[in-house]
């Protein structure tokens, strides 16, 4: 979906925020599921670590 689109999407549904965080979300999990257990394993770890940093300053 082009810029342009999405503008004209936005406008005709009030939704489409929504939808649009939705679509991300399924496209965030398929990626998940392409990755080996290891790999979710060490993103975990690093989101961690990374809000235990952003907690911290």
């Amino acid at each position: 979906m082009t810029g342009i689109e999405r503008n004209i999407f936005m406008d005709l549904n009030p939704c489409g925020k929504w939808l649009m965080v939705l679509s991300k979300f399924s496209e965030i999990k398929e990626m998940a599921n392409l990755m080996s257990d290891e790999d979710i394993k060490f993103a975990e770890t690093f989101l961690r670590n990374i809000q235990a940093e952003v907690e911290k300053s």
